[in-house]
Formats: C-alpha cells, structure tokens, sequence
C-alpha cells in the first residue's frame, strides 16, 4: 500500500512540476563493519568521502542502503557540520546487534 501511495505522489507530483527538475542521488554506504578497518576501509574514512561527495553534488534527495543506525547519527553530524539542509526519513530494516 505504501508503494502505491509514493507511487501516486510522484505522478501527481510529476505532472505539476512539469517544468522542474529534481536532482536525486543514492549511496550504498556499507554497513559498518569492524574488520574494514584493517583493510585501510573504515566507516570512519568512508563517511568522510561520502559527507565530501554530498557536499559537491547537493541532491534534493539522498538515498543510503545497508545504513545503520549508528552510520545515520554520524551523517547527521557532518551535515550540520557542512551546514546541509537535509530533513532524515528512514526505517530501521535491521537492529546493528543482529549482525549481517
């Protein structure tokens, strides 16, 4: 149901913005995992590239997958930090203690 209505939004929304863009960017962040760490690949040096990518490319909206929830706090101070306007919608489809 949900899908539907997004999907009815969008058309409606499609059809009365005929005339503008809208700029639309997503990311696939990476859950944080410990051992990426000794790979030179940790969450802490991968939110900062990702924080720089947003800043340059400014998307109107910005989508992440394997985010956890921990992953989202930390983006949400960058942003604050880089002085972005984003408002944070997002549903928990793991709890970080369930592992991947």
């Amino acid at each position: 149901m949900n899908k539907l209505t997004t999907l009815f939004l969008a058309l409606l929304l499609s059809c009365s913005l005929s005339a503008q863009r809208l700029y639309v960017g997503t990311y696939n962040i990476r859950y944080n995992n410990p051992n990426d760490e000794k790979e030179g690949n940790a969450w802490t040096q991968r939110c900062s590239h990702l924080c720089d990518f947003i800043n340059f490319e400014q998307p109107e909206i910005f989508g992440t997958q394997e985010v956890l929830v921990g992953q989202l706090h930390d983006l949400g101070w960058f942003y604050k930090l880089a002085l972005l306007d984003f408002e944070l919608i997002f549903e928990v489809k793991m709890q970080e203690s369930e592992g991947v």
